[in-house]
């Protein structure tokens, strides 16, 4: 658990938090910003709840949790925080995860969509950087590693039209993985694939996109939900993980999160499919009405269309 009581707002540094098995306790580096203090609260009442709901099969849930992207824009400050996370253990086995962040500044005139496009770079050196440092004793080399990040986890000045033109150049079938003589029919799809819970609203993916396209077909989903849900001016907190280079699951909260959605995303994160039935106290429904009643598609729209034309169909 996190400690410092300092209030400092403009904290962009990268840094890490978190436990490693290699330490007897939690280790930290550029973390003493109320940003990262949002984060461990809700990650230390999550843990304390499913601990409390699970009693020691909580652990059987939490070692099958994939590494998790994730933009957290609830730090009642000026700055969202973006990051990887991935559950580990310290000496003694108490477990909490172990993240690799950075704290960067809320900016109205930057689509909040684009941010996983915008910092590619720094979502791709996190993943690698917390992959290689699971076993160490020492934080000396990945006090340093954090440095350098600094030095060139910018944002990437070409992902606005990147992503433009990755809209217009993909359709649906490519994205999706349609079939090319497959009836579109939106209440369906979204039947099967999105699932909404009591905060978390969770999108499973398929793409057949290649892994350079990764974050800005991650960047979509989220223009997606929030079209689809009516919340384009709000940020949302963003959880994803990647099952392989084509698939994955999304979680969404326009709210901030709480224990019991730490729960559905504990429960809910494995390539196998959506599970209800552990949460359902929690589980809501489905996308299947959050378009007008049999409303069937070309599979040939690019995204940009078919976006568009989901608009004028919402219920």
């Amino acid at each position: 658990m996190l400690n410092d009581n300092s209030t400092n707002t403009k904290n962009f540094t990268t840094g890490f938090f978190g436990k490693l098995t290699g330490f007897a306790d939690f280790i930290k580096y550029n973390a003493s910003g109320n940003e990262i203090q949002s984060v461990d609260s809700w990650l230390q009442e999550g843990l304390a709840l499913a601990k409390l709901k699970f009693k020691n099969e909580w652990k059987s849930y939490y070692d099958k949790i994939s590494k998790i992207n994730f933009i957290y824009p609830f730090t009642d400050t000026g700055n969202f925080t973006i990051g990887v996370m991935s559950p580990s253990y310290d000496k003694s086995g108490r477990g909490y995860p172990f993240l690799i962040f950075r704290n960067i500044e809320k900016k109205t005139s930057e689509p909040y969509y684009l941010i996983p496009s915008f910092y590619n770079r720094l979502f791709e050196s996190f993943e690698e950087v917390l992959e290689e440092n699971k076993m160490i004793q020492d934080t000396a080399n990945l006090k340093a590693v954090m440095d350098n990040l600094n030095q060139f986890g910018s944002k990437n000045p070409n992902t606005l039209n990147d992503y433009k033109n990755f809209v217009s150049r993909s359709d649906l079938n490519s994205l999706f993985g349609f079939d090319d003589n497959e009836v579109i029919q939106l209440n369906n799809y979204f039947e099967k694939n999105i699932k909404i819970f009591q905060h978390l609203i969770c999108i499973k993916f398929n793409s057949a996109g290649t892994q350079s396209d990764s974050n800005l077909i991650i960047s979509f989903y989220i223009q997606l939900i929030q079209t689809l849900f009516k919340n384009q001016n709000i940020s949302p907190a963003v959880f994803w993980i990647n099952y392989d280079e084509n698939s994955g699951v999304i979680y969404f909260t326009f709210s901030k999160p709480t224990s019991k959605d730490f729960i559905d995303l504990l429960l809910n994160n494995n390539d196998t499919g959506i599970s209800v039935n552990t949460t359902d106290q929690y589980f809501i429904g489905n996308g299947k009405n959050l378009i007008q009643d049999d409303l069937q598609i070309n599979y040939s729209l690019s995204l940009t269309e078919f976006l568009n034309y989901i608009k004028t169909h919402l219920n």
